[in-house]
């Protein structure tokens, strides 16, 4: 029996769903339409449920927005979607960056063993994650990617980098 969790779209995300998922590619919803000809409330107040309907669009459609910042969303093509990848590479690297600034200053010597190894393994992950998030990691990936033509499996993503030889 599968014991997942159903979960329903509040009334407000479904109105919202049912929009975005006609959205032509390139075309723009606006957040006053979203206010005042589909849930027919402040926008401040259905943000969430914009979110909620934004990643089922994505997960049962294969639909990607983009945002213009206070204005609308914008359903992107697939070439946009591609070089959008690039802002959520930039995110994790600058939360990578953070969990190490946050690491540097911890007294090691004082933490348990058991802590000790997990910061350890923290360290070293964040550390590698910082290597292959960076402008020459993400050109280094792209070399051997336009060399194999295909995606690279991990161990070979690792291999570029020096891992598994």
């Amino acid at each position: 029996m599968d014991k997942r969790l159903d979960f329903t779209l509040s009334l407000e995300s479904r109105l919202i769903y049912d929009r975005i998922v006609k959205v032509a590619v390139g075309d723009l919803l606006t957040y006053e339409e979203i206010a005042t000809k589909i849930v027919h409330k402040p926008f401040a107040g259905v943000r969430s449920a914009l979110a909620s309907a934004r990643r089922r669009a994505l997960r049962e459609q294969g639909m990607v927005f983009g945002v213009i910042r206070g204005e609308a969303i914008q359903r992107l093509s697939d070439t946009e979607t591609v070089h959008r990848a690039a802002n959520h590479q930039q995110k994790i690297r600058r939360a990578v960056r953070r969990g190490l600034q946050e690491l540097v200053p911890v007294q090691y010597e004082q933490l348990s063993e058991r802590d000790k190894s997990t910061y350890n393994a923290r360290f070293s992950i964040y550390g590698a994650l910082d290597v292959m998030t960076s402008t020459p990691g993400i050109k280094r990936v792209e070399a051997g990617v336009v060399q194999a033509q295909r995606n690279l499996d991990i161990s070979e993503t690792l291999r570029l980098f020096g891992v598994g030889e």
